[in-house]
């Protein structure tokens, strides 16, 4: 049984997911990054240009994991 609260990726910080992805765009182009919390995803909108970008990529690629009783 799954328990509630448990599973999804972990809390990150826009500077930490915005390195990610960027790693993941120059080191391995043909993979799709790691999922991220929609909760730390949705304000890098709302960043400077690098972390909008990174956040742009996540939610272009479908790579934001959205809690239950959020959604998109």
């Amino acid at each position: 049984m799954k328990r509630k609260g448990v599973g999804g990726p972990p809390p990150n910080d826009a500077k930490t997911i915005t390195g990610v992805v960027e790693a993941y765009a120059r080191h391995w182009p043909h993979l799709k990054p790691p999922m991220f919390r929609a909760a730390d995803v949705l304000p890098m909108l709302q960043g400077d240009d690098r972390a909008y970008a990174a956040a742009c990529v996540l939610l272009d690629a479908g790579r934001v994991h959205y809690e239950e009783g959020e959604g998109p």
